[in-house]
């Protein structure tokens, strides 16, 4: 089962030239697939450790690095 976790891609693109290179990848994907398709895009990252990707867009959406305990998730 793979975790999902919602962002904005404008400003997740517009802060991570390598998440937007994902994001652009995940668009071109859907639009060969499924040109009409209203859902979200989803970009899969299955190399991403969900809590890390958790802090990466923490610090994209607030310029904020949180501090963290070992073994502690974000929630």
């Amino acid at each position: 089962m793979r975790d999902t976790i919602p962002a904005h891609i404008a400003l997740v693109a517009a802060r991570s030239s390598w998440l937007a290179e994902k994001i652009r990848t995940a668009k071109e994907q859907r639009f060969l697939e499924e040109a009409t398709s209203s859902n979200p895009i989803q970009v899969i990252l299955p190399e991403a450790n969900p809590t890390a990707l958790k802090l990466v867009l923490s610090y994209i959406y607030t310029d904020k690095i949180l501090p963290t305990k070992e073994g502690m998730f974000l929630k």
